[in-house]
Formats: structure tokens, sequence, C-alpha cells
């Protein structure tokens, strides 16, 4: 690449061609500083014809399918080459200091970079509503506590460090992505980065485009809130009013509150919507929506064991994340692998839930359980290196009461019988310090190499006798994990003493 070269590429987002990407594109070509552009438009219509002959050098794909915001993100991605990429929709006019400020914080060594949104039309009621309704933790002012970090450009390097962004997503990529992302590596608040958001500016524009957003998001982000219409806006209505009054100065606050009696029924409206997206997702659901479930596997054939694996399911993002047994809960003052011993269900629902998950569900397992669905099972997972272990002469009985070598060896194993059940728990390595961390990569793989094969889980839920269940419908989400969903472990985290006790926390 020449020094002449642009060092920020922004692919511009567009569905079906909409007169507003002119407007996008505009605001990007009278940056003072040169850009690689790209437009990504899917779903039909002609770019070209909706562009300003300003606009006749830069790069357009456009295809008759309708791509999920993941997919067309990551083939903007590999249509550019400039070493940081931005994003920007086509229903957003990027400010002057747009792209000079965010290159101006990665060249400062931030790896990403997110982005505030400020009113398209600061004079109008039903625009500052609506704007508020769905924005005020993006408006420039906004605490940089309470700041969602969105509208994110990012190193190159960091697509090459943790893969694209989903495409099976409706809704959600970007927070999908950052999940997988190193703290360091997250996106920072830069509220001088700023581009402005086309808002309704009539009652019934507004009205219709709430209803609409309350309606996706409850179909593709499921939400845990069960309570009555009118008490979801009034209590939506609460947060974004204090905010929104901290947020703005000058004649904007003035703006700000006369429009809070419409930004009530902008919240009316969006849960208006949330509750029509539940219903159309229960009939598509049939017995109910998919929930954020949790998967635990006791360590002994006993309700008062500990938890050996705790995995959430996530049937939104399909994303599965296990939850290391070491990992301290402040809440809980222990490891989290004692909490469905101490308190069953809701007890480790609540702990997993301060750790950040929407848990609403969960499965707890015996020991024995997995023991019977796995009997007759052979399935061959890949090994990357040789490793050895000391393994307990019985599954179930410490490792100080007698151990045995067990070994695996690349390129990949047949595990059955007593050999899956060493794969999923050795942990004391021979040669080197073991971890816990590499006992649920192995897990990670054992399920997928499960998946991949057809296996039955529902053979560990035929003695109803050997798990229990908690909250809502928590079989739902099981049925849909496939092979291709995202596999993760929770992190980051460093390891700690606790009350005595070697533990795991997050940081």
């Amino acid at each position: 690449m020449s020094e002449a070269s642009p060092e920020l590429a922004v692919v511009v987002l567009s569905v079906g061609a909409p007169v507003e990407l002119k407007t996008a594109v505009d605001s990007l070509l009278a940056q003072p500083i040169p850009i690689e552009i790209v437009v990504v438009n899917s779903g039909g219509g002609d770019p070209r014809s909706v562009l300003s002959s300003e606009a006749s050098g830069i790069s357009v794909i456009s295809t008759p399918q309708l791509l999920w915001p993941g997919a067309a993100r990551n083939v903007g991605i590999r249509s550019t080459r400039a070493p940081w990429v931005a994003f920007l929709a086509s229903d957003l006019v990027a400010s002057p200091g747009w792209a000079a400020n965010r290159l101006l914080l990665h060249k400062k060594g931030r790896n990403s970079v997110a982005s505030a949104l400020v009113n398209s039309h600061p004079r109008n009621l039903y625009a500052w509503a609506s704007h508020l309704s769905v924005l005020v933790r993006r408006m420039p002012g906004v605490p940089k506590r309470k700041a969602l970090r969105y509208g994110a450009s990012y190193a190159r390097t960091l697509f090459e460090k943790y893969g694209g962004f989903r495409e099976d997503l409706r809704v959600g990529e970007d927070t999908e992505f950052h999940r997988r992302m190193k703290r360091a590596d997250r996106p920072v608040w830069a509220p001088s980065v700023q581009a402005s958001h086309l808002n309704p500016t009539s009652f019934r524009q507004m009205i219709q485009d709430q209803l609409a957003r309350g309606k996706r998001a409850a179909i593709h982000w499921p939400a845990l809130d069960e309570s009555s219409l009118l008490r979801r806006g009034f209590s939506r209505f609460m947060l974004i009013a204090p905010l929104s009054f901290r947020s703005v100065r000058g004649l904007d606050r003035l703006f700000v509150v006369a429009s809070w009696p419409l930004v009530l029924a902008c919240t009316f409206a969006y849960e208006r919507g949330v509750d029509r997206g539940k219903r159309e997702l229960a009939r598509a659901d049939g017995a109910g929506a998919a929930r954020v479930t949790v998967v635990a596997i006791l360590d002994r054939d006993d309700w008062h064991a500990n938890t050996d694996i705790m995995v959430v399911v996530d049937p939104t993002y399909r994303h599965l994340t296990w939850i290391p047994r070491d990992l301290w809960v402040p809440s809980l003052n222990d490891r989290i692998n004692a909490a469905f011993a101490t308190g069953g269900g809701d007890l480790l629902l609540k702990a997993v839930r301060e750790l950040g998950f929407r848990a609403e569900s969960l499965v707890c397992v015996r020991r024995a359980a997995t023991e019977a669905a796995l009997e007759a099972v052979s399935v061959t997972v890949p090994v990357s290196e040789p490793l050895d272990f000391w393994y307990p002469l019985h599954p179930t009985r410490p490792i100080e009461e007698g151990r045995k070598a067990i070994s695996f060896r690349p390129p990949e194993e047949l595990l059955s019988g007593e050999r899956l059940h060493q794969w999923m728990g050795a942990r004391s390595m021979i040669n080197r310090s073991g971890s816990d961390l590499l006992r649920l990569d192995r897990q990670q793989l054992l399920l997928r190499a499960l998946l991949a094969a057809d296996f039955d889980f529902q053979r560990v839920l035929r003695d109803s006798s050997l798990y229990r269940t908690s909250g809502k419908n928590p079989l739902a989400a099981l049925s849909r994990v496939r092979p291709d969903w995202y596999f993760s472990t929770l992190g980051p985290l460093k390891d700690a003493t606790t009350d005595g006790k070697a533990v795991l926390v997050k940081g």
C-alpha cells in the first residue's frame, strides 16, 4: 500500500438502494481526509442511480438477495484494504470530523473506536422523541459509563484475530463480535466521532417506527422482562428522561424536555411492538420462545454435588459459552460450581446473571444421566498436540486416592466408554501445569463432534428423575443447537486467591 493510500476504509451498508444513501455517501466524500469507500447494497435496487456524480469513483457491490448486517459487513471488509475499517448505515450522515477523529484514536493505539449519534432534526419534537427512545445512550453528551459502544471502527487485524461478523443474525452482529473480543480490544467511547441519525419527523412515522423496532427486538433479541406493557413502557421512560436531560445543554435541553410526553408514547408503542413480536415468536415456536438457558452437569450422582460443567445456551446469538467451575461469584461468596448445591437452580441462575448473561432458564443433570446417554457412543475428536494427564483410578473419586496416566495423541482420537469421560474431565497434566480452561476447550471439541454426528441428546433426558429444570421452557433452546454455532469460554479471566481458595475472577 502506498503512502497516498487511505488509512481508513468505510463500508456503507444499504438495503434496497434507498434515496438517503446519496446523503450518507456524500457526507463521506466531504470528509477532509482521504477515505476508501465501498457501498454494499443488498435486497435489490440500483445504488448507482441514487448516488451523486461525485461518487462515480467509489466501489459499489450490489446483490439482489437480502444480506443480514454481518454478511454485508464481511463483504465490505473483504473488498477493502485500508488498515482500519469503519461502517456507516445508509440512514446516517457522517459529521465533518467523523473520519479524522476516529483515525486519530486508532493511531494512538485504540484497536476499535465507538461513535456517537446526534439528532438529524434538532428542532423537531417527533425526531427528538424517536431519537431519545432508541439512541439516548449513544448521544455525545451521555456520561461515559452509560454510553453504548456501537458504530465502531476496527483495526483490520482484529478480523484476523477473532474472525468476521456472524452472518446469520438479524440484529446484534456487532454485540456478538464484541463478546468475542478481549477487553483491551473492545471499542472505546469517542463522543467526538459523530454522525446524525435520520429520525422520523411526524407522529405517525414515529409510532410506526417504534412498533417495528419493538417487534424486531422481541423476535430477534428476546428479553427477560415478563411484566405488563404499561409497567415496561413507564420503566423505559423513567430511564430515558433523566439521562436525556443530563446529556444535552442549552436550547436542545428545552426541546428534549418538551418531547418527553412523546417519548412516553414512544416507549408504549415500542413495548406494544414487543408484545406483537412475542406472540409471533410463540406461534412460530409452538411451545414458546427459546430462551437463554443454562445447562449444568453435576460432578457426582448426587443433587448436593457441585456442578462440573456449566454452559450458557443463547439461541438468539447461536452462541454457547462455557463458564469455568472455579469462577468466583461475589454475591455467593464462593465458586460458581457451589451455587446449585447451595440454593438449587434459582441460585445458579442468579449467579450466571451476575456474570452478565440474560439467563432465563436452567437444566441441571446428574452424572448418571450423562453416563447412560454416552454408554454406547463412539466419536472422533481432533487432537492438535500430545496430551498426557494424571487421572483418578475411578472417575468419581479424588485423584489423591490413586491415579493413573492417560494420553491422547494427534491427529485424532476415537473416544468411547471411560475415554469419553477422561477427555471431558482430565485436568492434571503430567509434564506441565494443567488448566480448567484447557479442559473446557476439549469439551467444546467433543460437543461439536457429537452434534456433527447427529447424537440424540434426548438420551440425557430419558429419566426425569435425573434432571431438574428452572424457569420457563428450558428445553426449547437445547433443541436448536447446531455444530455451526459459536462456542467460547467466558473471559477474560485471571487467577486469584479469595477466602483462602484458588479461584478465577473476571478481569
